[in-house]
């Protein structure tokens, strides 16, 4: 959680939305100390932050800009999961929930939760990425050019994927 700066009390409207409660946030970290915590958690090399829709990398973005911080470039690496999932299956951007259910897939947790939404577009995530086309030895050169461009050892990119496509 983060510790709300404009709105330090929570809404009812809020609480019943997310789940969240007061005594959550209450404890909170600051923005800046979350938001570079975050940064550092994404790492550098290949990974990309994803979520559905471009919401929360906006949200990001204001806040970043709120508090006077550019906005960390590793976050700034971003996926729109809801913008490709729409492309890929040509139905355009859909809400989670239509996509989930669309595929045949059962929503896990409450919407508007962080984590649970994070394992909802995993799901998802994971169906744009296996039926992918991976030619033939792109997956060592990827490895090979990671490990020479940035600098990451190859098991931390291993980790990093599978840890996003929530295999691990």
């Amino acid at each position: 959680f983060v510790k709300p700066v404009l709105e330090p009390i929570l809404t009812d409207f809020c609480t019943r939305l997310t789940g969240i409660r007061q005594a959550d946030v209450d404890g909170a970290l600051p923005f800046p100390a979350a938001v570079e915590k975050l940064a550092a958690w994404a790492g550098e090399g290949l990974f990309r932050l994803s979520s559905w829709s471009a919401y929360d990398l906006d949200q990001i973005r204001r806040d970043c800009f709120f508090h006077g911080l550019l906005t960390p470039a590793r976050i700034e690496r971003y996926i729109d999961l809801q913008a490709l999932y729409g492309r890929l299956k040509g139905c355009g951007r859909i809400p989670m929930s239509a996509a989930l259910e669309r595929e045949g897939l059962a929503r896990e947790g409450r919407a508007h939760r962080a984590l649970d939404d994070a394992r909802n577009t995993a799901q998802l995530a994971r169906l744009m990425i296996e039926p992918l086309p991976i030619p033939e030895g792109s997956v060592e050169r990827i490895k090979r050019q990671s490990r020479r461009h940035y600098g990451v050892p190859r098991v931390q990119v291993e980790q990093r994927i599978m840890r996003a496509l929530g295999l691990q």
